[in-house]
């Protein structure tokens, strides 16, 4: 996970996402977001606490992961 955070220079969630090795087109289609709203989600660390609960059910995580 660290190599990932580093590598893309992302928070958890982009991390995650690339862990689970989905596309943001495919992400974006599950959470019903555009490409450039995932990249912002997937930069800021103060994201939308919805969209974190929804994203964490996508890619099979624990939400509260992202708040440590």
């Amino acid at each position: 996970m660290v190599a990932l955070l580093t590598e893309h220079d992302c928070n958890l969630l982009g991390a995650w996402r690339r862990y689970r090795k989905m596309s943001l087109t495919e992400f974006g289609k599950l959470m019903g977001m555009n490409e450039a709203e995932l990249v912002q989600l997937e930069k800021t660390s103060n994201s939308n606490s919805t969209a974190l609960e929804k994203a964490a059910g996508i890619l099979n995580f624990d939400a509260d992961q992202l708040n440590n």
